[in-house]
């Protein structure tokens, strides 16, 4: 049974990867208990697989959601990440799919292997799109309950080769002793066994001293927040985040950005889900390097250089 459709009075903004969007109606679908918004998207929002979008009514927050943003029609396409919207398709229409990624700075590697639930990867696997920021409330401790063994992983640079340790089915961590100076090559080299095949990799970690040219010390909930850099490596994406407040409520949030843009805007739609507190920020020059081998749906390194500020007051 349907009913006559109404608008309601409420304050409502939507903001797509950042930017307020035109609201023409919100109210009643129609269907008992279902209500309903409609939004013109900007033309000036970004484009990309997982673009964010939030509700902002008064001082209440929505969660963050995502929509796929193609402006010239047909897929997605996130090149920063090595994502399009053919590969998640494919990759969600499995019940579950193996996932490895390795990590590496200039103080060592760490890598995990794991099964996914395909249906996971309608949202690309976590990663949003460039100029999206997503608000998690209490995030969950990443586990490792549902790691693959892929055999013995080793990294090699002009010291020698370092084979990694298992610290957990799945998870494996580089020696103390192997280190990369910033703008060092490398290679990652995997046996593969049973689940997935053999697999190399040549890297070479960003020959930059990322500098963070405006660090400071007080981020206001109640306005929008601006961030800059230099020395970022062309090409590659920076990452904002931080985890604030303390059980039982603990916030954590994170932007993606262009290295090349050497600044991003924090917009006040995502800080006003923060509780006022004193954390850190953590700012992060990300490349992603695919790798493939058989058996494994998908396989990424993340070479990052950081700059980390441990005491920021939120308020």
């Amino acid at each position: 049974m349907t009913t006559p459709t109404q608008s309601v009075s409420t304050p409502l903004q939507i903001f797509i990867s950042g930017v307020q969007a035109s609201v023409s109606y919100h109210g009643s679908s129609g269907y008992p208990g279902v209500d309903q918004i409609n939004v013109t998207i900007p033309a000036s929002a970004l484009s990309g697989c997982s673009v964010s979008v939030v509700a902002l009514s008064g001082s209440a927050v929505s969660n963050t959601l995502s929509l796929p943003i193609s402006p010239a029609g047909g897929n997605c396409s996130d090149p920063a990440f090595g994502i399009n919207g053919s590969m998640l398709a494919a990759l969600s229409a499995q019940s579950s799919v193996l996932a490895g990624q390795f990590s590496v700075s200039p103080a060592g590697a760490s890598g995990v292997f794991q099964t996914i639930t395909g249906a996971n990867f309608a949202l690309t696997g976590g990663i949003g799109s460039l100029g999206s920021c997503w608000v998690t409330n209490n995030p969950a401790p990443v586990s490792a309950s549902q790691g693959v063994d892929v055999g013995n992983v080793t990294a090699t640079d002009s010291a020698g080769s370092f084979p990694f340790a298992l610290d957990a089915t799945g998870v494996y961590r580089s020696p103390a002793q192997f280190s990369i100076p910033v703008g060092a090559a490398f290679s990652l080299q995997g046996s593969g066994n049973a689940s997935v095949g053999s697999f190399a990799t040549n890297l070479t970690l960003p020959a930059t001293l990322l500098a963070w040219t405006n660090q400071n010390s007080s981020v206001h909930l109640s306005s929008d927040f601006n961030i800059t850099w230099s020395g970022a490596a062309p090409g590659t994406v920076m990452q904002i985040s931080s985890i604030v407040g303390s059980a039982p409520r603990v916030v954590e949030f994170t932007c993606y950005a262009s290295a090349d843009a050497g600044q991003f805007t924090v917009p006040v739609s995502i800080l006003s889900a923060l509780p006022p507190f004193s954390g850190g920020l953590t700012l992060r020059n990300l490349a992603y390097v695919p790798f493939s081998a058989s058996g494994l749906g998908t396989g990424f390194t993340v070479l990052s250089i950081s700059q980390v500020h441990s005491t920021v007051s939120y308020y």
